[in-house]
């Protein structure tokens, strides 16, 4: 027997989808997620709001980018770049 879900209930026979986020959705949800709009995460990282724009639309995103964002957001780079996180990423060890 098949499960229904709200979705099954609203549409009979339609398998839902799950979607696919990128790079730079991830770069807007890290940053959401940290409440900066793109003018102050382009202030707190030493770049215009045009240039966060521009990430955030997939546009010459570089590996500095990612790292900008996750030190600002708190959000692991493993997750930005990949979709993934993995346990250590959220509780990584002490260095000394």
């Amino acid at each position: 027997m098949r499960k229904l879900t709200h979705m099954t209930m609203m549409n009979p026979g339609v398998v839902p989808v799950i979607p696919t986020f990128e790079v730079f959705d991830r770069l807007v949800k890290a940053r959401e997620t940290a409440g900066l709009s793109q003018t102050e995460m382009g202030e707190e990282i030493g770049a215009s709001r045009a240039t966060v724009s521009r990430w955030e639309r997939g546009l010459g995103i570089k590996k500095s980018t990612i790292l900008l964002y996750s030190m600002r957001t708190g959000v692991p780079v493993e997750w930005i770049e990949t979709g993934v996180c993995t346990p250590r990423d959220l509780n990584p060890e002490p260095t000394d």
